[in-house]
């Protein structure tokens, strides 16, 4: 039986104070940018609005909620089983995509994608992936 798995990974977050305004997470086209103090983002960006005396659960806090607001963001985002962590799973099957980010975003946010590519400085990839399941045996027997 072959069965559609959805690429997932999860992007940590630190504390307010390890990024500057205007550091960005890109995810499949989708620009997530830092803004620190509610000055406003580049046009078209998604605001992330934080304060540099934020903890890295507050961070976290905001970059879900800017996530969860893009409509046509194609991952599912939720809290991750750390406080510091979003998790991301694709909705719909789809190309590979990639996730690049700058300042505090930088190297090491991005982990554990199943179907991807992360490591010697590439971006990191998701894709559906298909695999094989194995059929249950019939543990059945015929009594005749």
């Amino acid at each position: 039986v072959l069965a559609d798995q959805y690429a997932t990974g999860s992007v940590s977050c630190a504390a307010g104070g390890t990024y500057s305004d205007g550091d960005t997470l890109d995810a499949a086209g989708h620009t997530f940018e830092i803004d620190i103090g509610g000055g406003g983002v580049t046009p078209g960006n998604v605001a992330v609005v934080i304060t540099a005396l934020d903890t890295a659960q507050q961070v976290r806090t905001a970059l879900l909620a800017a996530m969860q607001s893009d409509p046509t963001f194609p991952f599912s985002a939720t809290a991750g089983d750390f406080d510091t962590v979003v998790d991301l799973r694709m909705k719909t099957p789809g190309p590979g995509l990639a996730m690049v980010g700058t300042g505090g975003f930088a190297g090491g946010v991005v982990a554990g994608f199943t179907g991807g590519q992360l490591g010697n400085a590439q971006p990191a990839r998701f894709g559906p992936v298909r695999a094989m399941v194995v059929a249950p045996a019939d543990t059945r027997v015929l009594v005749g």
